[in-house]
């Protein structure tokens, strides 16, 4: 049977014992912590660039498709006629760089 100093040298030495495991585990819960705060900020940059990548083929899509009356087609009194907003050579330029977005998904 153990005596009293025994004891209470054994009890301090469990309390040692027992508060390193506990900074153990605050140290543990902390790293996780930090991988899933880096985790998290990994996949919010992933949506911002998805987001980035819809707003520019968004953007193009609409200069491929905007229109413009043709004035000098046009006659007066007569139904408009419309004409791209950009040239043909723009056109080509804005299709490849559409088509490099999309490859990027």
């Amino acid at each position: 049977m153990l005596g009293d100093t025994e004891y209470s040298e054994e009890k301090d030495r469990l309390d040692i014992i027992d508060k390193k495991l506990d900074i153990q585990r605050k140290r543990l819960n902390i790293r996780m912590e930090k991988l899933e705060l880096k985790e998290f900020e990994r996949r919010k940059l992933e949506v911002d660039e998805h987001k980035i990548l819809v707003e520019k083929v968004d953007s193009l899509y609409w200069l491929l498709s905007g229109t413009i009356i043709d004035e000098e087609k046009t006659l007066l009194g007569s139904e408009p006629m419309l004409k791209c907003i950009v040239s043909a050579k723009e056109k080509g330029i804005i299709k490849q760089k559409l088509f490099e977005i999309i490859e990027k998904y």
